[in-house]
């Protein structure tokens, strides 16, 4: 898992000359699932595929998983 920061800028044009704004920063938590399939007589990588996305509780990562899987 990495830690990231979403950093995005609100302006609200000028106010005394001035430019004015605001800006926002939202920290989370994304993952990688990483699923390979594997044929098992020859033991070799059939398919491997991925999906990267935000980390949330358990019960939310686990449904995500469910739905990217299938």
């Amino acid at each position: 898992m990495k830690q990231k920061v979403d950093v995005s800028r609100v302006d609200y044009g000028y106010w005394r000359g001035r430019p004015r704004g605001r800006v926002y920063r939202h920290r989370y938590k994304e993952g990688t699932l990483i699923l390979d399939i594997v044929d098992p007589q020859l033991k070799q990588l059939v398919w491997r595929g991925w999906a990267v996305g935000v980390v949330g509780n358990v019960e939310e990562s686990e449904k995500r998983i469910n739905e990217s899987v299938t």
